[in-house]
């Protein structure tokens, strides 16, 4: 049985860095935050000045008892000619304390004709960020990937990803209706990976049978507990920034 407890895409991770009071406005479950940075963010990341901030942060959130981890979210990483690319975002460990790194390489966000390498590539990229993790920090971190529900069926993945120090999945299952998610389990029968949790969406610009943004927090945060109570798993929300421009 997995902790249950909410989480948090943040793909303006900078600006959340620098505005730490913004904590205090999350739900009381929250245990964890995913951050995501631009590539002028890796380069202040980089300076002392970045360290400070980044490690202030992470301090702070860590007190609330919410781990920081580094985001990850790029399609192309799963492709041979770019995986190595990695290298350059997790290198931030050689002097932060991220306390783990999400993959969010989706194959819907490849071309067509790049969709097939994704099965390997998703093993690839997992392989080659435990790789220079192993470089750049003595510390063990875990790793996680988010992926569309829609590849939990797909022939061998659950083998190959027990082949890679069995990472956690995040599975993308965008339904506004509670009673569709709670059905999730019964969708997928044999998947049998343990440590997997749902992403659910609270995005302004998806559909009102796809987010709860206009539901607002106080209706979307009562379905979510929910959700992780009855389900027994951790609930990832899309996004952060979302859920802080939804009414309250």
């Amino acid at each position: 049985m997995l902790e249950k407890y909410l989480g948090f895409y943040v793909w303006q991770g900078m600006a959340l860095m620098k505005n730490a009071a913004l904590l205090k406005q999350l739900p009381a479950v929250t245990k964890r935050l995913f951050l995501s940075f631009t590539a002028a963010d890796y380069r202040f990341l980089a300076t002392s000045n970045g360290v400070r901030t980044a490690k202030s942060f992470i301090n702070k959130a860590n007190m609330r008892g919410i781990r920081v981890e580094l985001l990850i979210g790029e399609p192309t990483l799963a492709l041979p000619l770019y995986v190595n690319n990695i290298q350059s975002m997790v290198q931030v460990f050689r002097s932060i304390p991220f306390d783990g790194v999400q993959l969010d390489i989706e194959r819907d966000q490849l071309a067509s004709y790049e969709k097939p390498i994704w099965d390997a590539g998703i093993i690839t990229a997992i392989a080659t960020t435990r790789m220079h993790l192993n470089r750049f920090t003595e510390r063990d971190i875990p790793i996680g990937i988010t992926v569309h529900h829609r590849e939990l069926v797909v022939s061998g993945f659950q083998e190959r990803l027990c082949g890679v120090e069995a990472p956690e999945v995040t599975a993308m299952y965008y339904a506004s209706n509670p009673v569709a998610v709670l059905n999730f389990p019964n969708l997928y029968p044999d998947w049998k990976y343990a440590n997997t949790s749902i992403a659910v969406s609270i995005e302004e610009s998806l559909s009102s049978e796809e987010s709860t943004f206009k539901r607002g927090r106080i209706e979307s945060l009562e379905q979510w507990n929910d959700l992780h109570s009855r389900l027994q798993c951790p609930i990832i929300v899309q996004s952060f920034e979302d859920y802080m421009k939804a009414e309250v």
